[in-house]
This record gives C-alpha cells, structure tokens and sequence, in this order.
C-alpha cells in the first residue's frame, strides 16, 4: 500500500516565530533544535482533507491528510521523528472515490488510520491500516453508511475499538462497533443498536473509562426531517458477553448537536452537547451517568456568556474532561473560545475559563486536548483579518494562559500531546494555486 518514502529534516526554527520554516530536501539542512521544531511536512499540495495528528510514546510525529480532487483521491500518513525527519508514506493511492473521517489513533507505538470512503461506484465503508516496519498494512475494512460519524477509540490492553453506522438489508439503521485486538486481529462487528423503520441516526461517540468500562452515545430522529424531535440514547458494552447492553435513554424531545460523552471516574461517565434549534445554538449542555443510571436533570455549563454558539469539542482523557465551546457575540461578528472541566470531587463543572475572544471574525476550527493530568490546550484559526491560527495552553496549575499566534495564515489545527510539557500541533496553510503546505510545530 505504500510507495517509496521520501524524507528530509524540518529547518530548526524559533518557537517564538510566527512563520514556518518550510523544509527542504538535501543534506544542507539543519536538523531542529532540542526543544521542538516547527516547518513545513508537505509543501504545495492538492489538499482535500485537512491533517490529522497523534504523539507517539517513542517522540515520533506522526500526520494523515487527504490529498487529490473530487474524483480521485490518496490517503497519505507521514512521520516526523523527534528531530524533525520527515517520512511520507502514501497508504491508498489515487482511489476513486472520497476519502473522509481520517483518524489517526495510537495503539502503544503503532499508529493505526481509520476512515470512511464512499467509493465511485456508490458503495460506502469504513477501513483500516496499520504501520508495520516500513508500510502501512491494510488491516479491515466493513460496509457502512454516510449516516453517523466513525470514531476510533483506544482502550485499555492496546486494544482499539471502531465504531460506525451501517443499513441492513431493508435500508435501516445499525449503529456497529468493532475490537482491534493487541495483536492487530480485528473482531466481526457487534450491534448497539437497530433503528426503527425510516429512523436516522444523527451523531455517534464512546468513551471508555480506562478500567474495562466503554459506552456509546447516539442521537437519532423517527425521520429525516429536520424539524423532528430527536432522542439521545446511550449503550454500555458487557466484556464477558462481548455484547452491548439494552440502549439507555439520555434526553429526549429536543435537537442535540454534536453530542459527545467523557468518563469522570471508574464507572462514570459525562454526555455534552449544544441545545437549541435549526436557527441557532444558545447552551452547552451536560448529563451524568453514575450508579449505572443517566441524571434527570441536566447542567447548564456555559452560564450564558454568549449570544449563540457555533461549535462544541470534547477532551476526555483519564477521568479528566475538558469542553470547549465557540461563542458567537451579538452581531455575529465577534466570538470567544471558553473552556470548562468536570471537578470530579464536588462532580460538578467548573465554571467556564475564558481561552480566547477574536473582536473581527470568528473562531474556527477549534481542537482541544487534554494530557489526562492538569494540562490541556486548544487551537483555532480565525476566520477573517490577523487572527491566523492560535493556540492556548494551561500552566500546570490548570490555569489557562493566554493565546499566541503560531501561524498568520494557519487553518484548522488539530493537537496531541507526549507529555504535559510536549505538544505537537498540525495545520494547513494555504498557498498559491489553490494548493497547501501542511504543516506541523513541536513545542518542549
């Protein structure tokens, strides 16, 4: 699956700096400093899926992105070890069709892909690849659904598990998880759950608790009609059955947007999502799942500081649940990015931190991550004037620091973590041509 790698060194650059350095081929180069490297992964490309990024626990980098047109398509991952060398390494080569969900997802060392393509031919699937050695190794690949999302999540044990959504034979809806197991042996997939006639699947997540706990969150609608009441249900797996369990009713009667689910403790788990209607979102809204039953009321975590919001992402990692949130400002011209985080001692949400507020233009793109401890970080790019791309981080107190520039042109950014103090961010920027430079900054 994989052709010729080429490599080359990332130029040394300033992390102060606010431009990249793009890398160049040759011998010349100057490998980076030891406390990071910023620059250049792939330079003037026909970007079609923006980069993904994952830390891996040997210092490597490692990226994937989507490059080509609308017919035509390649999967390309790359490496980008801990003083900058660059290895390309395409995993599906001019395939025809789309290319789309991409995820890179760490299993120990070994960085294993995962996405959806909806082949030229009408067919749609999910699939997955490894890195063994020198090439990514074609591991699965199962029919699913444009409905849904698909979303790979490491569990305990270097174990992995995929979920996505599929039709049966009579058109309806099946919400399907599979178990990647530690020697890379993939499981036939298990049911969560089967639609209703006509009923649409909307948005899917899971979360594990780290201790063998993993639960699925869905929203679904009786149609595909937007106006619809929708129900947001949740399913936790039994490991002695290898079964999911009967789905569990979160919410229901309204419209959940991005609905997302974290775990608190062992056991515990928390279910976010923005409320509202088709013309605007107006809360950040949470439940809590303990003693193996969904709260009945729910939390109100942003406090009402905004106009409306535009997006919601979740960080949960190691019973540590961050959410951050876009806000809109009256007008619709100004925004803010606020973060909270779930306080499992007192299990309640902290009150939001104020990350970053743009006066011309919008917060877009926003990443958030968590190193599971007491530190996380988060970067946007802005959608009109000198925002660029921006990324904030907590002190190790937790404590939100404020945003700096890292890229006058960079768009939408995605974040990883080594360790509390090592944290790689990838962008794209544009370029002439209509073509990008994918980029990527390591800070120590």
């Amino acid at each position: 699956m994989m052709t010729d790698p080429a490599s080359r060194f990332l130029r040394a650059a300033a992390l102060s700096a606010a431009t990249l350095v793009a890398g160049c081929g040759g011998g010349g180069d100057t490998p980076a400093a030891p406390n990071g490297f910023q620059g250049v992964v792939s330079a003037s490309v026909p970007l079609v899926l923006s980069p993904r990024v994952a830390a891996s626990a040997d210092g490597d980098t490692w990226l994937a992105w989507v490059e080509g047109d609308s017919t035509r398509q390649t999967l390309i991952g790359a490496r980008v070890n801990s003083v900058g060398v660059v290895t390309t390494l395409p995993v599906t080569s001019n395939f025809a069709g789309a290319l789309r969900d991409v995820q890179i997802t760490m299993v120990g060392i070994v960085p294993v892909l995962t996405w959806r393509q909806y082949a030229a031919t009408g067919s749609v699937s999910v699939a997955a690849a490894s890195f063994q050695g020198f090439a990514w190794f074609g591991e699965f690949s199962s029919p699913a659904s444009a409905q849904g999302d698909v979303r790979a999540l490491p569990l305990p044990g270097s174990e992995l598990s995929l979920e996505w959504t599929r039709l049966d034979g009579s058109g309806t809806f099946q919400l399907v998880a599979a178990r990647r197991s530690a020697n890379a042996l993939w499981a036939q997939p298990a049911l969560i759950r089967t639609g209703d006639a006509g009923a649409v699947l909307l948005r899917s997540s899971q979360s594990t608790d780290g201790s063998g706990g993993l639960m699925a969150l869905w929203s679904e609608a009786p149609d595909a009609d937007p106006a619809s009441p929708q129900t947001l249900l949740s399913s936790l797996y039994d490991e002695t059955s290898s079964t999911w369990g009967a789905p569990l009713a979160v919410d229901a009667g309204a419209a959940y947007f991005t609905p997302a689910i974290g775990s608190t403790d062992t056991a515990g788990w928390v279910a976010v999502w923005l409320a509202g209607d088709a013309s605007a979102r107006t809360a950040v809204v949470g439940k809590r799942f303990a003693a193996g039953a969904w709260a009945a009321t729910s939390d109100r975590i942003d406090q009402g500081a905004d106009a409306s919001l535009s997006e919601l992402v979740l960080a949960p990692r190691n019973h540590r649940v961050d959410a951050g949130w876009v806000g809109v400002g009256a007008g619709g011209g100004s925004g803010n990015v606020r973060v909270a985080a779930f306080e499992n001692a007192a299990s309640a949400w902290k009150a939001p931190s104020l990350v970053g507020a743009v006066a011309i233009g919008l917060p877009v793109g926003l990443a958030l991550r968590s190193d599971g401890q007491r530190r996380a970080a988060a970067a946007w790019s802005v959608s009109q004037g000198a925002g660029g791309l921006q990324l904030a981080v907590t002190d190790a107190a937790g404590t939100w620091q404020a945003a700096s520039q890292v890229d006058p042109v960079g768009v939408a950014p995605d974040l990883g973590f080594f360790s509390a103090t090592d944290l790689v961010a990838a962008w794209y920027r544009p370029v002439a041509g209509g073509l990008a430079d994918v980029a990527v900054r390591r800070t120590r």
